[in-house]
């Protein structure tokens, strides 16, 4: 949810910053973080189609409660920037307007980085608290309290500098902040008050543990979220935090209802017509997570064509890209995944937003941006040959120290594929080597300071730290030491458990599926099925897993499952590329249904 994401900002800088409308540079210096002022701001174009929340706001003019309205279903939208457009027009009509101000200052908090002018714009909210309502005086109380909390926060990060990575952790006992407290009185006074509801639940959010539980705060917001929705079920902002208060633990499924409907309801934002594929996706349904996605393109792209916005002022834009390729990949759609891989580096811009520095992910794109498409494939001779021809820019360290450790674990991986022991060690030791270097605590990322295009470093080395456990425990069991690799897999598994929920996930490959190829080269048939059946839990019909319990169960000499397993996997993959050497091999084994011809396809 949105204090989520401005928590995460605040630490680490993520997803926050100035958008290329806004930053327009220092002295025309691209990349430098000098944004302009909301009140330079263009004025707003009048959107329909972007949800149907609403307040009751002190105001004289009909027009400047019309913006208002506007910009409060983009912050609910978390269209930050469109946001800040519509209530800084509000405050334009009505510089009376209490809350106006209070929506700008939301707005302009949003992602971290424009604080500044966040807090002119509630201390603006507080001078003229004294004619709102006691309703509008307690959203303005709570906004104070969240925005001295931000200032608490910053000041003990300046004192200990974030890792640059939060993890999933463990429950602890919740404890209200003062801006929930507020929010608790707000909601006391006026309990069908939905928008007093729905910023008490995101207040309380605070995530979920590393098996996908909810924490105690997380919990509460979900029942407040589900009585909201209970009362008032086609609410677009319920639906959308519901869908976020879901998609991470282990029952993303509770959202469908949701993630089917909330596109319709707020059709021209693009972020509203992404967000249901990340259930869908979740939910192993590929297919209709795909038309979420590609509706999102469109929206997008329809959006920034018709008000000439750059791709900074429009961050899920390239967000959504991510998710699509992503997802295509998990279909096995391969060669859409490519085509769309090619949309990539026309999708950053210069900011924080569109950057994507903490995605280590998106900084394998950067080297070549059809990377994850070979790696999610385990096609690591082609890895190799694009990692081999990249050329980051040599002021990139941690790109380019990223682009070496992954050369060192795709060529271990493929050494390990065509049976060379020796090769694997050797890259699997450099490997490492590498991850057993400490990286540079990363600077906050202040006002005024240029925006690095670098990834970020603790970011890359926790991913490495996955695929050094993975590469050396696959190592392990080439090696015939079983009971260290065991112990190795389950040690690799948790770490990348441990780097907690991602949109779109962290890391590519699941573990599990590396370790299902090691047993099988290992003829531990039964346990290499276990294994791809673990992966397949992660992502739910994926034709990757599906493929190694087939591939087991033919090993294993188990036809009647195999039958099954091939069946399964067709279905799964419907709409899969062709050529796919997983399609052909089920094909071909539902057409000759002897062992001995799917043993040739192998």
């Amino acid at each position: 949810m949105r204090n989520l994401i401005a928590g995460v900002a605040l630490g680490v800088a993520l997803l926050c910053g100035r958008p290329y409308g806004r930053a327009q540079g220092m002295a025309g210096m691209p990349g430098m973080a000098d944004a302009m002022p909301p009140e330079k701001l263009p004025p707003p174009v009048a959107i329909a189609g972007l949800g149907n929340s609403s307040m009751a706001i002190t105001t004289a003019s009909p027009e400047a409660k019309m913006w208002f309205t506007q910009g409060l279903n983009e912050l609910h939208d978390f269209w930050d920037y469109e946001s800040s457009r519509a209530f800084e027009q509000s405050v334009r009509l009505d510089p009376n307007c209490a809350m106006c101000f209070w929506g700008l200052y939301q707005a302009e908090s949003f992602r971290g980085l424009n604080d500044d002018w966040a807090a002119a714009a509630l201390k603006q909210a507080e001078k003229l608290a004294t004619h709102a309502t006691p309703a509008e005086q307690l959203y303005i109380q709570a906004a104070k309290e969240a925005l001295k909390a931000k200032i608490a926060a910053k000041r003990d990060a300046n004192k200990k500098k974030p890792d640059g990575l939060a993890v999933a952790g463990e429950a602890k006992a919740h404890v209200d902040s003062k801006e929930t407290k507020v929010y608790r009185k707000l909601v006391a006074k006026s309990p069908d008050d939905v928008q007093a509801n729905i910023f008490l639940a995101e207040s309380l959010i605070d995530g979920f543990d590393k098996n996908g539980k909810p924490k105690p705060g997380t919990a509460e917001a979900q029942a407040i979220l589900a009585a909201v929705l209970a009362a008032h079920p086609d609410d677009s902002a319920a639906n959308h935090y519901w869908i976020h208060a879901q998609e991470p633990g282990q029952h993303p499924e509770s959202a469908l209802v949701s993630a089917r409907k909330l596109g319709d309801l707020a059709p021209a934002s693009g972020h509203m017509v992404h967000m249901p594929g990340h259930i869908f996706y979740r939910t192993g349904d590929y297919e209709t997570a795909r038309v979420s996605f590609e509706n999102s393109v469109h929206v997008d792209e329809a959006y920034m064509h018709a008000q000439n916005v750059s791709v900074d002022d429009d961050w899920n834009y390239v967000h959504n890209l991510m998710y699509l390729i992503a997802d295509l990949l998990e279909a096995g759609r391969l060669d859409e995944a490519t085509a769309m891989s090619g949309k990539l580096n026309a999708a950053r811009g210069g900011g924080i937003p569109t950057l994507y520095r903490q995605s280590t992910r998106d900084g394998m794109t950067r080297l070549d941006p059809l990377l994850p498409v070979a790696m999610r494939s385990a096609n690591w001779t082609r890895a190799i040959d694009l990692l081999d021809a990249s050329k980051p820019p040599a002021e990139l360290k941690n790109l380019t120290a990223l682009r070496a450790s992954l050369l060192d674990y795709t060529r271990g991986m493929a050494a390990l594929g065509a049976d060379d022991v020796t090769a694997a060690a050797s890259f699997s030791k450099s490997l490492d080597d590498t991850v057993a270097v400490k990286p540079p605590e990363p600077p906050m990322q202040m006002p005024g300071m240029p925006v690095s295009k670098d990834v970020m470093a603790v970011p890359v080395r926790t991913f490495l730290d996955v695929a050094a456990m993975e590469l050396r425990a696959a190592l392990l069991m080439a090696q015939g030491k079983t009971a260290d690799a065991d112990a190795a897999f389950v040690k690799a598994t948790d770490a990348e458990r441990a780097l907690g929920y991602r949109e779109p996930p962290y890391y590519i490959r699941p573990v599990a599926e590396t370790r299902g190829d090691a047993l099988m080269r290992a003829k531990r048939y039964a346990d290499a099925k276990k294994a791809y059946q673990a992966a397949l839990e992660e992502r739910p019909n994926s034709g990757f897993p599906l493929y190694g319990i087939a591939q087991a169960d033919v090993a294993a000499g188990d036809k009647a499952a195999a039958d099954a397993d091939f069946a399964a996997l067709l279905t799964s993959w419907k709409s899969a590329d062709a050529a796919l050497p997983q399609i052909v091999a089920a094909k071909t084994w539902t057409g000759q249904r002897t062992l001995a011809g799917a043993e040739g396809t192998r």
